[in-house]
């Protein structure tokens, strides 16, 4: 009876040996069982993240991801894939014009010069890429049209990407370099 026993809990430590590991990379069981006080969202440690926010990805990933799956979904016939290749080539285009810009110039005017030409290299490749849609969508048939309707929003860029984060602006009268002991 004993052996028994010790048999049966030897089984049983042995189980939960091999099954903790799957449960836990499907976030526990709590997850796995749609349970649990903080649903989908597992802590890591002392780091403070949660399990969902190591597992985001990049605007231009998610970006690439929707050209991949409207491509997929789209089922382009071969006379269709010509298109589609140079939308797809405008949409990197606009992923590649997001680039971290170059140091900035320390003149005033000469930072206007360098966003000036930055915005209009993106308005260029917006227009490109414009262009692209518009022979792409007239080549679509209307079921490829449907799906492209929903899909295609996603494979854009932003019209203007977030290089730096907004100085904040000044209360309005405030001087913009004050002066030690001046008053406004």
């Amino acid at each position: 009876m004993i052996v028994r026993a010790v048999r049966l809990a030897l089984a049983v430590a042995l189980g939960l040996a091999i099954a903790c590991p799957a449960y836990a990379q499907f976030g526990g069981l709590g997850r796995l069982f749609g349970g649990g006080k903080n649903r989908g969202r597992q802590d890591s440690g002392e780091s403070g993240q949660t399990q969902s926010e190591v597992t985001r990805l990049s605007a231009n990933d998610r970006i690439r991801l929707a050209l991949s799956h409207a491509r997929t979904e789209l089922k382009l016939r071969p006379e269709q894939e010509t298109l589609w290749q140079a939308y797809e080539k405008g949409v990197l285009a606009l992923l590649e014009e997001q680039a971290p810009e170059p140091p900035r110039a320390a003149a005033p005017v000469d930072r206007l010069k360098q966003r000036s030409a930055s915005l209009g290299a993106r308005s260029s490749a917006f227009q490109d890429l414009a262009g692209a849609a518009a022979q792409l969508y007239g080549i679509l048939t209307d079921e490829q049209k449907q799906i492209a309707d929903r899909l295609l929003a996603d494979t854009v860029p932003p019209e203007f990407p977030v290089s730096a984060p907004a100085r904040p602006s000044r209360p309005r009268g405030e001087a913009a370099n004050p002066q030690p002991g001046a008053r406004n």
